[in-house]
């Protein structure tokens, strides 16, 4: 299964019209490393990258996309030893439903991961001050 990192690299290849043989000859690879990175056999190293980044001349744009990629690309996670019992669970639980997980559940998880960062984006709302009604309107 493709990596975001792999998709990524294949967009960028095709972008500039390239064949794999042809962009493996300029970075000085083997074609079928070329296509392992693509289809997400092989994890390219940051030698790769730094190669594919300046033999294609992205610029920064591209070169923060190529960065974003990579992170969203991981082979495994590391979890922090002083993480919480629940945590842990849940990394467990999700863990196991890893590759069984539909497109709805996971756009759902991924809702739920990215709330707290939906909430620093908010402004801040201040309550409203209610104005009391000045005497002289008041009947007696």
């Amino acid at each position: 299964m493709p990596k975001p990192i792999g998709i990524f690299l294949r967009s960028l290849r095709v972008r500039a019209g390239l064949r794999q043989q042809e962009l493996a000859d300029g970075l000085g690879y083997d074609a079928s490393h070329v296509s392992g990175v693509e289809v997400g056999r092989k994890n390219p190293s940051r030698e790769y990258l730094a190669r594919i980044a300046n033999y294609l001349r992205l610029g920064p744009d591209d070169r923060a996309t190529l960065q974003n990629e990579l992170a969203d690309s991981p082979t495994s996670i590391q979890l922090t030893p002083d993480l919480p019992t629940d945590e842990y669970r849940m990394y467990a639980e999700l863990g196991r439903k890893v590759g069984r997980l539909s497109p709805a559940q996971i756009e759902m998880v991924r809702r739920v991961v990215g709330f707290d960062d939906e909430l620093r984006l908010r402004p801040a709302c201040a309550p409203q001050r209610i104005k009391r009604r000045s005497k002289e309107g008041m009947p007696m």
